[in-house]
């Protein structure tokens, strides 16, 4: 993400960094942002999963933000 980071269990991810299914069950996984703005707006990271020692196509995910009232 450009606007935040990615934490696992309140640790800041790296790119390359990784995280299990299970993390995302337990809700390890946040999204902090690092400057809040009066107007909404988007992220977004990309990844790819892998499983039985092949990786998946890149995906992305996109995050809206909120601005607060």
């Amino acid at each position: 993400p450009t606007l935040g980071s990615l934490q696992l269990s309140d640790q800041q991810l790296a790119e390359d960094d990784t995280f299990t299914q299970k993390n995302i069950l337990d809700n390890a996984i946040t999204y902090s942002i690092q400057t809040e703005r009066a107007v909404s707006h988007h992220d977004q990271f990309q990844f790819r999963v892998f499983a039985e020692s092949q990786y998946s196509p890149i995906y992305t995910f996109s995050i809206s933000i909120l601005s607060r009232p």
